[in-house]
């Protein structure tokens, strides 16, 4: 038997086969972050309670039998959905006062991590566009060619 998956308070939800985990601070706006996705075309994998275990060199998340469905929204309740059972991650969002980017790491795996403000305008277009596209960052050290005088 392998190891237990980690247990991790966030939001995971999905677009196609891609899967983001939505981190932050209780009350910073996860589950209303995973509403609006799931407006515009994503699938509620988990929410608030997320499970994590590292499978074929990836990780695997996935939502307790209990919470499969079901999605809190503060002050208003619990909205259920049609879910899906398990979804790679292949993003982590951290909600946060700046933007910013870096890897985050897990059972020694690691992952693109974006912060993100709660009230970041694009914050939408930035997680589809990720998502859809399979966009990958340029190196840190990337500059691009200056024009000639």
């Amino acid at each position: 038997m392998g190891t237990p998956p980690a247990l991790l308070h966030g939001t995971v939800v999905a677009w196609e086969d891609r899967g983001i985990l939505i981190c932050g601070h209780p009350g910073e706006g996860k589950s209303s972050l995973a509403l609006e996705c799931i407006d515009h075309g994503a699938e509620l994998v988990a929410d608030d309670v997320v499970l994590i275990r590292p499978e074929n060199e990836a990780l695997t998340a996935f939502a307790p039998d209990t919470l499969q469905g079901c999605l809190a929204l503060r002050e208003l309740g619990i909205l259920t959905f049609p879910f899906i059972s398990e979804v790679k991650l292949c993003w982590v969002v951290e909600l946060s006062d700046s933007l910013g980017r870096d890897l985050w790491m897990h059972e020694g795996l690691t992952l693109p991590r974006i912060y993100m403000p709660r009230h970041y305008p694009a914050r939408l277009a930035l997680l589809r566009t990720i998502t859809h596209s399979k966009a990958t960052w340029l190196p840190e050290d990337w500059t691009p060619l200056r024009r000639r005088a």
